[in-house]
């Protein structure tokens, strides 16, 4: 059986004034892509600097110089991905899918961030998929939500009986786990009006499958940015494309 539970915070509108200064303003698309190391995305870093100084005033005061370095070199990171592939779009409803882990937790936080001032109007909501575990600590990811004021949805379904059930002894079952897992969030993206499902992969997630598909394989085939479903029916983005896995790792808990 498969069960949601939604919450629903009411946040406030944000910061209008700086939302022609977003990082994936379609005016930025102008400037030199292959000298993309971390210089800002605005050829004179006004309006970037406009953006940081308005995070600082809104961040608490323990927060490090540290954390707003790194946030800040995510924050072009996922907005280089979002404009080169298009990712989201004015009106999209975008699922992230939240696992407990630190990738998507770094993602939902930069999306939610990148909302802030983006010049086109989007959604997000926070789904987690409750597959049924053992041991599983099901209270831990929705008192975070929760405490962050972020709009969910916890899914509760046993996939974990059904793979036990499927998987021979001593196999191990990560395809059976992966792809209900699949199936469960692409349906459910449907029934919520999800336009876009953002998954957490990044770049170093990306080169692994590419190498295990190369000489497990024998084929040129690994994690694409954006990706239509075999159905039809879903769109996936993986904003994180362009970031490194160590990125995410550094980011406080």
């Amino acid at each position: 059986m498969t069960t949601a539970t939604l919450f629903t915070p009411n946040i406030p509108s944000q910061a209008n004034d700086v939302s022609d200064a977003m990082s994936f303003d379609s005016q930025a698309l102008d400037t030199d892509t292959d000298s993309r190391e971390y210089d800002d995305v605005s050829e004179d870093g006004n309006d970037e600097d406009m953006i940081d100084e308005q995070f600082a005033d809104a961040q608490a005061p323990t927060e490090s110089a540290y954390f707003r370095k790194l946030q800040k070199k995510l924050r072009r990171q996922v907005s280089w991905a979002i404009r080169d592939f298009n990712m989201i779009e004015d009106g999209d409803v975008v699922m992230v899918c939240v696992s407990g882990g630190k990738d998507s937790y770094t993602l939902l936080d930069i999306l939610l961030l990148l909302k802030r001032i983006a010049p086109i109007h989007f959604d997000i909501v926070a789904v987690n998929l409750d597959q049924k575990q053992p041991g599983y600590p099901e209270d831990i990811l929705p008192a975070y939500l929760n405490e962050q004021g972020i709009a969910h949805y916890i899914l509760e379904k046993d996939t974990y009986s059904i793979v036990k059930s499927v998987v021979p002894e001593g196999k191990t079952y990560c395809s059976a786990c992966s792809r209900l897992r699949r199936g469960s969030l692409y349906g459910f993206a449907k029934q919520i009006g999800a336009t876009k499902i953002a998954l957490g992969h990044h770049r170093d997630d990306m080169l692994a499958t590419f190498f295990l598909n190369l000489f497990h394989g024998g084929a040129l085939k690994s994690m694409p940015p954006k990706l239509l479903s075999d159905d039809k029916q879903n769109m996936l983005i993986r904003p994180l494309a362009m970031s490194k896995k160590k990125t995410s790792l550094n980011m406080p808990n």
